[in-house]
């Protein structure tokens, strides 16, 4: 620039060595990119920072020497410099990008130095030279891939301070295809699970391990049980994804930290426990939340029937409800927006009922899910985003507790055709869940005649005495809710009768029992 305290453009076709002027402070994004003649570069201490790409396809570069007064190296900054043998990182460098060092196959040999505390993802993947590692005890956290494709690390050491390991992160390296390496199927370094093979069946994971991998079991699908030991404080993102025969597992005390999808697609798993004593995370009724309730993390894919979320509950977790096994959700007034693909392919789930506090549905939330055939919306929500009922086409029902008028002027966003072509049913009262409720299987026959213009109700039972018996009920002009008994008529005997109070056509009749248990076996004579 004009002041020269950035270094914007070396020209591709210089070479040699190049020192950078002292008046620099900055290398800009892709400065050097594709600069494939240039053997050495010397950076003046007065540089701070090394932009995206700014060395990137050096490919003749041999040497770099970086001062102590670089804080940042930035994404894919040395990435593809194939002729680069060493590289000593300053100790004013507190992490390490994306991709920095990415395919550098003839790095031999790389110091990392204690004030480093993040090592990116793919940051020195495809190092084919690289032979040995040690991490500083001051990294807390090693990306996805950060070394994969090392095929000469035969040596790597990772310190008790990382708590949190990405996927693959040494796959593809001379220690990982090590078959020595690995005990029981299971590939550990130091007190880290890095990655299990995909045929084992059971386990228990070796005690004083720290961290369990992200991904570490995906795809186990013969896996049956999992104990983790009390020393584990880290699982990291997807660790047990689609462990199709997993049924069960308990989080201990020790845990502190659970990551997203941690059980996405798991479909025989039914409960998630959680020792009492851990502080972080709870559950209940085999649903994992975190310790006050607040916040629903995963509900088990073989959780089955009919589930309430508690009004504790304001947010859910990413994915928290993924190819759940669900027929029935009931959302608490706790909730107030349903997130990005929330309940997504929920294969089983034919009905859903929204609290009074939401207000937004969010892109996806429930689509795919291709069994759902009613939702019940408040007239709270503001806002259906795209896509939130997208590929539900058996949805036949919405039941809304405002008006027309309100219907039409909420946004819903476009892929939502199954929700605006169901049969929209206006001012539905919405009751606030306390209980799951049970229904009565009854044979009781509903005859409806006409006297003076009225409509007249005759309910009769040979199965049961009428007296437990109470009757709602509702007059319909379209979808609109035009007339309803102010409270439910007490019968009995065996037969009984009931007159409206005005001409109705369209009508619908309620059941239940002294207990407030719908009847389900009505048959209604014309």
């Amino acid at each position: 620039n004009k002041n020269k305290t950035t270094l914007i453009c070396c020209p591709g076709g210089k070479s040699g060595s190049y020192t950078i002027p002292n008046s620099v402070t900055s290398i800009g994004n892709g400065a050097f990119y594709g600069c494939s003649s240039l053997t050495s570069v010397t950076i003046p201490d007065s540089v701070t920072s090394i932009g995206d790409s700014a060395f990137y396809d050096c490919s003749s570069l041999t040497s770099v020497t970086i001062p102590d007064s670089v804080t940042s190296i930035d994404d894919g900054a040395f990435s593809d410099c194939s002729s680069l043998t060493s590289i000593t990182i300053p100790d004013s460098v507190t992490s390490i990008g994306r991709s920095v060092f990415f395919n550098c196959s003839s790095l031999t040999s790389v110091t990392i130095p204690n004030s480093v505390m993040g090592i990116g993802e793919n940051a020195f993947s495809d190092c084919s030279s690289l032979m040995s590692l040690t991490i500083p005890d001051s990294v807390t956290s090693i990306g996805y891939g950060a070394f994969r494709g090392c095929s000469s690390l035969t040596s790597v050491t990772i310190p008790d301070s990382v708590t949190s390991i990405g996927a693959s992160v040494f796959s593809d390296t001379a220690y990982y295809n090590n078959e020595g390496n690995w005990e029981n199927g299971i590939l550990y370094i130091n007190n880290h699970l890095i990655e299990a093979k995909r045929t084992i069946t059971d386990v228990s994971i070796k005690a004083n391990t720290r961290t369990i991998a992200a991904y570490a079991f995906v795809g186990c699908s013969s896996l049956t049980s999992v104990t983790i030991p009390d020393s584990v404080t880290s699982i990291g993102d997807g660790a047990f994804v689609s462990c199709s025969s997993l049924t069960s597992i308990t989080i201990p005390d020790s845990v502190t930290s659970i990551g997203e999808s941690v059980f996405s697609d798991c479909s025989s798993l039914t409960s998630i426990s959680v020792a009492e004593g851990n502080i972080e995370y709870s559950s209940e009724n085999g649903v994992l939340l975190n310790k006050n309730k607040t916040t629903l993390i995963c509900c088990p894919g073989g959780k089955s029937g009919s589930y309430i979320i508690p009004d504790s509950v304001t947010s859910f977790s990413p994915n928290a409800f993924s190819y759940c096994s669900l027929t029935s959700v009931t959302i608490g007034n706790g909730m107030t927006s349903i997130g990005d693909g929330a309940f997504r392919d929920c294969s089983s789930l034919t009905s859903v009922t929204l609290g009074n506090s939401v207000t937004s549905i969010g892109e996806h939330a429930f689509a795919g899910c291709g069994s759902l055939t009613s939702v019940t919306i408040p007239d709270s929500v503001m806002s259906i985003k795209m896509g939130a009922f997208e590929v539900s086409s058996n949805l036949n029902d919405v039941y809304y507790s405002g008006t027309k008028e309100q219907w039409s002027a909420i946004h819903i966003g476009e892929a939502n055709e199954a929700l605006t072509g169901a049969d929209i049913h206006y001012n539905i009262c919405i009751l606030e869940p306390e209980f799951e409720v049970e229904t009565i299987a009854a044979d009781v026959n509903v005859e409806k005649t006409f006297e003076n213009g009225k409509l007249v109700l005759t309910v009769s039972s040979d199965a049961m005495d009428l007296s437990d018996v109470r009757m709602f009920v509702a007059s319909y002009n379209g979808n609109d809710l035009q007339y309803a008994t102010e409270g439910a008529k007490d019968l009995s005997g065996k037969e009984a009768s009931f007159t409206a109070a005005l001409p109705w056509s369209n009508y619908k009749i309620f059941l239940w029992d002294s207990k407030q248990r719908p009847l389900t076996k009505v048959t209604e004579i014309q």
